[in-house]
């Protein structure tokens, strides 16, 4: 390598200095040849390229400085989504793909159907009818949201098998998630089989209109709520999924009822989403009663046993009095729970968490919530994305990343809010023992 690309690499790489300008270099007047430009910019390329990914503090400061999206400072959003980042893009990975799995499913066994009804004389849709979606995924906001999301993207993609769903959300960086994967350099259509159709002919996303709300990159509100009731009325024969989060989650009991075939005293446990924030409860309630299913996602360390969220506000001394809104309470997301299976929205959703190896801070924990919950062995799993919902267990997924931290370090990632790191809760509410 020439001397002076010699000395910007040395330059780049040794200084300090925000705002570093390449241009002061002394520039070389003429290049020797062009093959040794050639070469001299890759070794460059790879120099900088190197030195970039070792030292990304830059990275984070110019997101920050420039507040792009839902990564700026002011935002709320962005303040979280350091919290349970790896555990977030952990269960979006595993979880994601299962979902495909069971979207695909549902699409081959409708087709299958319209083949046969088909054959029977019902003429086929007419050519050049929009296709009515077979799956609508209704997703929440949230920052685990958004990271799912991004994942379904990824696979609704690439491989390209993917048709006939409508996501409808009113979840904002997810909306742009797909915007950009629609973008012809995002996705070539020369890199595709011609068979294949772009994303957005294949999958089609419904912006929720409604009170857009800068803290949670989110819309809210009645109009956000109708246009969801109007779109589920629209496509009545569709399987409609919902996705949701909690800002915290708990544990609560179903005890059968006298008239039940079932007179056990043993109770049965599903697990309610607690939420504060302007409108946030109330759009998870409309989530939930338009869906069949309902999978809510959360990391094991936001996760209750059976605990109400009166008791977990009065521990954190939350109230609904105090002038900063981040001391407000949460409130549970209602479930209507019957004898008849078909209101007992209970029996419609299931959670999505994680274990952890033994010896992890939330081992014990993670541990009683898969059994109370009767979550089966993870290699299980798979096979349950084909099945009916009765035969969908809740799914956890074995999560030990941080096994091999100190202890200390471990619990600043699986506790990351200050309020929840009081010992006495800890131990009461994440049986994590004060030794820790």
């Amino acid at each position: 390598m020439n001397t002076t690309l010699s000395r910007w690499v040395d330059s780049y790489i040794d200084t300090d200095e925000a705002g570093f300008d390449p241009a002061k270099l002394v520039r070389p007047e003429a290049v020797p040849h062009h093959e040794r430009l050639e070469r001299d910019s890759e070794n460059l390329a790879a120099a900088v390229a190197d030195q970039l990914r070792r030292k990304h503090d830059w990275a984070k400061q110019a997101i920050l400085q420039a507040q792009m999206g839902p990564a700026g400072a002011a935002w709320v959003f962005g303040e979280r989504l350091e919290h349970f980042a790896d555990e977030k893009e952990f269960m979006a990975e595993r979880f994601g793909a299962w979902l495909v799995e069971r979207c695909l499913n549902r699409i081959h066994r409708t087709s299958r159907g319209r083949q046969v009804s088909d054959r029977g004389g019902v003429s086929a849709m007419p050519p050049g009818d929009e296709p009515r979606p077979e799956v609508i995924l209704i997703l929440d906001s949230g920052t685990t949201m958004e990271a799912l999301f991004r994942r379904l993207v990824a696979l609704f993609v690439n491989p390209p098998k993917i048709q006939n769903i409508m996501v409808v959300t009113n979840n904002i960086p997810a909306v742009e998630c797909y915007l950009r994967a629609c973008r012809p350099e995002a996705n070539p259509q020369d890199t595709l089989p011609s068979e294949h159709l772009p994303l957005r002919d294949r999958v089609t996303c419904m912006m929720l209109a409604g009170k857009a709300l800068p803290d949670y990159a989110a819309c809210t509100g009645p109009r956000a709520i109708k246009m969801l009731e109007d779109i589920r009325r629209q496509y009545p024969e569709a399987l409609c999924i919902g996705l949701t989060t909690g800002n915290w989650v708990r544990l609560a009991t179903r005890t059968p009822g006298p008239g039940s075939a079932d007179m056990r005293e043993v109770p049965t446990y599903y697990p309610v989403p607690m939420a504060r924030g302007e409108g946030h409860r109330e759009f998870k309630e409309a989530l939930i009663r338009n869906s069949e299913e309902i999978y809510l996602l959360a990391p094991s360390g936001k996760c209750f046993g059976n605990v109400s969220a009166a008791a977990a506000n009065h521990a954190w001394g939350f109230t609904n009095d105090d002038p900063d809104p981040k001391r407000h309470c949460y409130r549970d997301a209602a479930i209507a729970v019957s004898e008849d299976p078909s209101q007992d929205f209970s029996r419609r959703i299931r959670l999505v968490s994680t274990k952890r190896a033994p010896g992890q801070v939330l081992d014990r924990h993670a541990t009683l919530l898969s059994v109370v919950l009767g979550a089966p062995s993870e290699a299980s799993l798979d096979q349950k994305a084909v099945k009916d919902l009765t035969d969908v267990p809740h799914l956890f997924y074995l999560f030990n990343k941080f096994s091999s931290l100190p202890r200390e370090r471990e619990l600043l990632i699986e506790v990351p809010h200050k309020y929840a790191r009081d010992p006495a809760f800890m131990r009461e509410f994440l049986h994590i023992e004060s030794e820790v």
